[in-house]
């Protein structure tokens, strides 16, 4: 008997630790400091241009202020400035931290390759995003709105900010640890659109379809290449223009340097979205096609 009620408080104990974690992931969304903390050293090749007067004083203004926490992407947690105009993105650490356990237990011959393979993804991964982030900072900035790239630890920063989680615990910052992208914040084309059509604005409209397919088009002519080329979630609208949202995704390819090139991946870029807008808004379908012709 004692037995049993020595077993039963143990899974009890199991059940409750397991369940406490799966709750709080849940409700803060796996955010934590340790989340966006990392221990990678220097690397060079990760470092972006020196920032211009101008830029300083942008960024001075944007990190001189309060973040509430907004959401998480498939790459980083997003919060928002107090005045709403700025976003800072904190990088998911776990997507490019190789596996403790995986490196650390006594695995056979025969899972070496896997344990090999494991690593290898992850730091590719590393590589292939932070190239993305350095490039748009350095030659898409017109086109990201991106502020500022932090990827490498620093000391000259000297920067604290307040942060808000989902839970509303304030945490203090000092920026000089952590990887992060500052952007201009802008209202996303799947926000915009629903927008503008219940008011009846179909020049806005018009005017939207123009900025979002010359921001297509000035990518493309700059020779990146974009992996995850969604307009709906990934593209925004910022005063007079159009920018880039997600700036993790883009790579140089030789193969759009040419005319028949620039062609392909435009197409394959506005594809799916006009699929979105034929599926979700038909009645605009003329009016986008029209600008796509001009464009095009």
């Amino acid at each position: 008997m004692k037995l049993f009620d020595k077993l039963f408080r143990i899974c009890l104990m199991v059940f409750s630790l397991t369940f406490t974690a799966q709750f709080s992931k849940k409700k803060t969304d796996t955010f934590t400091i340790q989340a966006i903390s990392s221990n990678r050293p220097y690397q060079e090749r990760f470092q972006t241009h020196e920032l211009t007067n101008i830029e300083q004083d942008h960024l001075e203004t944007a990190l001189s202020q309060p973040y509430r926490y907004f959401g998480w992407g498939g790459q980083a947690y997003v919060f928002f400035s107090s005045d709403d105009k700025y976003v800072i993105k904190f990088f998911k650490q776990r997507l490019f931290r190789p596996s403790w356990l995986l490196n650390h237990l006594p695995l056979p011959k025969i899972f070496h390759k896997y344990r090999f393979k494991k690593n290898w993804k992850r730091l590719d991964k590393l590589t292939r995003d932070f190239f993305s982030y350095q490039a748009c900072f350095d030659e898409l900035q017109d086109e990201t709105a991106l502020l500022y790239c932090h990827l490498n630890k620093s000391s000259h920063l000297k920067k604290k900010i307040e942060i808000v989680d989902r839970i509303g615990i304030h945490h203090f910052l000092d920026l000089d640890d952590f990887d992060f992208i500052v952007q201009r914040r802008a209202e996303r084309v799947c926000e915009r659109i629903p927008r503008l059509l219940e008011a009846e604005d179909f020049d806005g409209i018009k005017k939207t379809f123009q900025q979002i397919l010359t921001l297509t088009n000035s990518c493309i002519n700059k020779g990146f290449y974009n992996r995850d080329p969604y307009i709906p979630n990934n593209c925004g609208l910022l005063e007079n223009r159009a920018i880039q949202i997600d700036v993790g995704r883009f790579i140089k390819k030789e193969s759009i340097q040419t005319e028949e090139g620039q062609k392909a991946e435009f197409l394959r870029i506005t594809a799916p979205f006009t699929q979105w807008i034929h599926s979700n808004f038909p009645e605009l379908l003329p009016l986008y096609q029209e600008q796509l012709r001009k464009v095009f």
